[in-house]
């Protein structure tokens, strides 16, 4: 094997590894798009319910930056943590209220518990 040959292989292998991590962010924001696109009413009621108008602007912000045709993956994790410690700082009183006031078919401290694992999954 030439040498010529040789440092093209370990060229298009360099090109290769440091594309990787951008394909993962990509696909990773693929999976968060498609969650949100899913369950967005579902999130958007338990935030309001656990964190008001703070927590339904946050994922306000994450649907607008997730409409953009190429979003910044490290805004989009940002935004999916900030909207994660929202639901985790949420008081009970608060979500019994809300289970009180609302009529939903899983309780909010349910819904809670779910998202913010979810959230978790998804590496924010």
């Amino acid at each position: 094997m030439s040498t010529t040959s040789t440092n093209s292989i370990l060229s298009a292998s360099a090109d290769h590894l440091a594309a990787a991590p951008n394909e993962r962010s990509e696909i990773q924001i693929h999976g968060i798009r498609s969650f949100i696109d899913r369950h967005a009413v579902a999130l958007y009621d338990t935030l309001d319910a656990a964190a008001g108008e703070t927590g339904t602007n946050l994922l306000e912000d994450l649907v607008g930056v997730l409409s953009t045709p190429w979003p910044n993956s490290d805004h989009v994790l940002d935004l999916l943590g900030r909207i994660r410690d929202l639901l985790s700082e949420a008081s009970f009183e608060r979500l019994d209220k809300a289970d009180r006031e609302r009529s939903c078919r899983a309780s909010m401290h349910d819904r809670v518990r779910w998202f913010g694992a979810r959230l978790t999954d998804m590496g924010c």
